[in-house]
């Protein structure tokens, strides 16, 4: 935990991000320890940025903190079941434990990498996500509640059932990602892309934007005007 205090030494705090990684490994007595100090990192790792994202010349995501991501993302949780009941997993599992939440709130994560990351249950309210990939994550039940994910890559992701009600998503790309049951309720979708058979419940989309909406079906863009707040009546350039 020192390690990751060191103020002037990126080399000390990578070396203290794979120290709690091999923690994670070989106790898992220690393991929701080490990953709640992995987590704080990341929500205390400050960068400058403007309303956009990243201010121009920090355009590159610090090592510490993409190492603390990736160590997070890839973290050895026992929680492999985590869409079947409890006990039938125990009963397939003896050793199977609920997975270790992750909170990120408020984290800055802009241009992060996150790609193929268990992200399950996540807390990402408010979260900084300008410009993060978070292609083909596990997102199921994650909460993005008001986080600012403008650009965002969640292409192939599965984020059925996350809360998105009130993210900024203008340009995110969820194209084939699982966006059934998700929640879009009050989001900034203007100019995102999804796929023509996303299983978008217009019901969980009240209030939303999506004006220029690229990919879906014109079916479903009907039943969207209902709830949305805007949106176009095709698709922008037919």
């Amino acid at each position: 935990m020192k390690l990751l205090a060191s103020p002037d030494s990126i080399v000390t705090r990578l070396g203290g991000i794979y120290a709690l990684e091999r923690i994670m490994y070989e106790s898992e007595k220690d393991r929701e320890t080490a990953i709640e100090v992995l987590t704080g990192f990341m929500r205390t790792h400050v960068r400058a940025t403007t309303g956009e994202g990243l201010l121009p010349h920090q355009d590159h995501v610090p090592d510490d903190l993409q190492a603390a991501a990736d160590v997070i993302g890839r973290r050895p949780d026992k929680g492999i079941h985590q869409h079947e009941n409890s006990l039938v997993a125990f009963t397939q599992d003896p050793d199977w434990r609920p997975l270790v939440p992750l909170d990120l709130r408020r984290a800055e994560l802009a241009g992060i990498r996150l790609e193929k990351a268990l992200l399950y249950r996540a807390d990402l309210r408010q979260a900084e996500l300008t410009g993060a990939d978070l292609s083909y994550a596990k997102c199921a039940e994650a909460e993005f509640h008001e986080a600012r994910a403008q650009g965002a890559k969640f292409h192939g992701a599965d984020v059925s059932p996350a809360d998105f009600s009130g993210a900024d998503l203008r340009g995110a790309d969820l194209s084939t990602a699982d966006v059934s049951f998700t929640i879009f309720a009050g989001a900034r979708l203007d100019g995102a892309t999804f796929s023509t058979y996303a299983n978008i419940s217009p019901r969980l989309c009240v209030g939303a934007s999506m004006v220029g909406v690229t990919g879906i079906s014109d079916d479903l863009r009907k039943s969207l005007k209902e709830f949305v707040a805007r949106i176009d009546d095709a698709e922008p350039g037919q």
